[in-house]
């Protein structure tokens, strides 16, 4: 369950240079761009657990524990596990405004160290 859009562009600089041909043609191009983008992940699965848990802890409130299903009591009876280091790769897509279609793709491999 592993949240799939979390990238977010922090920011970037330089000066894109277009007119509104290059625009309507998607052959912007750019002096000096660069882009951090930011995977933030840990917050959005450590969110998204502690969600699961109160929700088992609504539905089994009147439940001794012994009669939590095993898959759901291993949620539950336990912490936030850690995301496992090693390399993940990250497809990345660009669409260009006024696009209904990638007009360029990426596989980067980060790694999670």
């Amino acid at each position: 369950m592993i949240p799939l859009r979390n990238f977010s562009n922090q920011y970037y600089t330089g000066d894109l240079n277009f007119d509104k041909f290059s625009y309507q043609e998607g052959t912007v191009t750019t002096k000096g761009l660069s882009n951090i983008f930011w995977y933030d992940l840990s917050k959005h699965a450590y969110g998204d657990f502690m969600e699961l848990k109160q929700q088992i802890s609504d539905a089994y409130k009147n439940v001794a524990n012994e009669q939590v299903p095993a898959e759901l009591g291993a949620i539950y009876f336990n912490g936030f596990k850690l995301i496992k280091l090693g390399t993940y790769n990250i497809l990345f897509e660009y669409t260009p405004p006024g696009k209904n279609a990638p007009s360029s793709t990426a596989v980067l491999p980060i790694d999670w160290k």
